[in-house]
């Protein structure tokens, strides 16, 4: 007996095996030669962000209307409150760094 489901299933050997009797040496070079067979179900392309991506959009949202608001104030309304909301842009970014890092559990 001859296995060849490395070649009939695309190199995948778990999801069937064919045995082929010893007389049929001509099908089994046959199947050895073709190409494998293309996977019939397409994988899908995971588009989702992760729950780590949307908090960096998140914090980097938050730090970009701050500073757009703080130039609105500083150049409409008054200096000091501008100045006063475009101290928040740091605190925001480092807020988020603290938020988004291990604490260094990663680290050997």
């Amino acid at each position: 007996m001859v296995d060849v489901a490395s070649r009939v299933h695309g190199g995948n050997a778990s999801r069937g095996r064919i045995q082929v009797q010893a007389g049929s040496e001509k099908c089994v070079e046959a199947i050895r030669s073709s190409a494998p067979l293309p996977n019939p179900v397409p994988t899908e392309r995971h588009t989702t962000m992760s729950t780590r991506s949307k908090a960096k959009a998140l914090i980097l949202a938050a730090s970009g209307l701050s500073f757009l608001f703080s130039v609105y104030l500083w150049f409409l309304v008054d200096k000091d409150q501008g100045l006063f909301v475009g101290i928040w842009v740091p605190s925001i970014l480092s807020l988020g760094a603290v938020l988004l890092s291990d604490g260094g559990e990663s680290r050997g």
